[in-house]
């Protein structure tokens, strides 16, 4: 009897490998721009090491070609809408930046509307983290620094000023489409971010880091790291010290806030009641960790002296990688603190209002 799954597994590693051969053969000391925002480490070893990654198992290929089908049908129906409409659309365009030594291809750009669209597909989980009642107001900003870096190059390629970045979700569970409009800011953002890149390889491979390698926790995965094992398990190869330091700060945080809860007066106004002493104790000791400032005082100062931070600004100034987090923490010690955007549509801002 044929073993259907695996004569499938078999044509999809085939496919892998001819992109491979056709797209990055012979151009392994490129960054990839689909790598923005990620992982420093996984970037060294892709482009400078250049380790050989582990195999890709086959239910991922599974996940990979579902998004290759849908990219596919996408374009094709706006090349065919092109041709009917003369409307001028470009997609897989190959990009090359070279004083930051960035390659890739961008997924779509409408050039009579000077719009850029990049295609993602997701799974319900992240859908409603996208578009739910509580959407996460810090959605990951590696998107958008991908498709900030293609929307450089083709700026200064054609020497014009794009009108819309996008993100065009689509959801794989239910075939739900939405779009994410992008702030151009992004477009340097994307630049300077690829320039500090360059900058940090220069000393060499960056440390285990959250917030810069990797920038997102869930990264340090096998499933998702073809580099996990050569990189020692990454942050949970750190696993001890992490837990070790996060337990402590915790048991900080959280005695410090039961103390300023358990004062009286705490609920009637900060500002009336800065001498009282369990108060100041909880604002103490969300100031330091293990005697060094925190992330939650570096944000704080950062507010008090510029009045606002955004999560990517957090992320490169500080490494802070919830800023969502930090926030809540505040506003637990009564600073009040306003939020804008952050609702599938945008970046979110956060405010020191008083």
């Amino acid at each position: 009897m044929l073993d259907i799954k695996d004569i499938y597994a078999g044509y999809l590693k085939k496919l892998n490998e001819d992109n491979r051969i056709n797209r990055y053969e012979d151009r392994e000391s490129w960054f990839h721009a689909s790598s923005s925002g990620m992982c420093m480490r996984k970037i060294y070893y892709n482009s400078i090491e250049q380790v050989e990654a582990s195999p890709i198992d086959d239910n991922t290929l599974r996940l990979f070609r579902l998004g290759d089908l849908v990219h596919n049908d996408i374009q094709d129906a706006l090349l065919k809408h092109g041709e009917k409409e003369n409307i001028d659309v470009l997609i897989e365009e190959e990009i090359r930046i070279q004083d930051i030594n960035v390659r890739g291809f961008f997924d779509i750009c409408i050039v009579d509307d000077d719009a850029m669209y990049d295609v993602k597909t997701c799974n319900s989980f992240k859908w409603r983290n996208l578009f739910g009642r509580t959407p996460d107001p810090e959605p990951a900003e590696n998107y958008a620094l991908q498709l900030g870096t293609y929307a450089y190059w083709y700026q200064q390629k054609y020497d014009v000023e794009l009108q819309k970045l996008a993100l065009l979700y689509y959801n794989k569970d239910n075939s739900l489409m939405r779009e994410v409009n992008v702030p151009k800011s992004f477009i340097i953002k994307a630049y300077e971010y690829w320039k500090d890149v360059n900058e940090r390889f220069k000393i060499g491979i960056p440390e285990v880091s959250l917030g810069t390698a990797p920038v997102y926790e869930w990264e340090c995965n096998v499933k998702y790291c073809g580099y996990y094992n050569h990189c020692g398990g990454g942050l949970k190869g750190q696993s001890k010290w992490t837990k070790g330091r996060w337990m402590k700060m915790g048991k900080t945080l959280a005695d410090g806030r039961k103390k300023a809860v358990s004062t009286k007066t705490y609920a009637t106004g900060r500002k009336r009641h800065t001498n009282v002493s369990t108060l100041q104790t909880g604002r103490a000791r969300i100031q330091t960790t293990n005697g060094r400032p925190s992330k939650t005082l570096y944000v704080l100062n950062h507010l008090k002296e510029h009045g606002k931070i955004t999560s990517w600004e957090a992320i490169q100034l500080y490494k802070a990688t919830r800023l969502s987090g930090i926030i809540f923490t505040l506003k637990e010690q009564g600073y009040v603190i306003e939020t804008t955007g952050g609702q599938g549509r945008d970046f979110a801002t956060y405010y020191l209002r008083g």
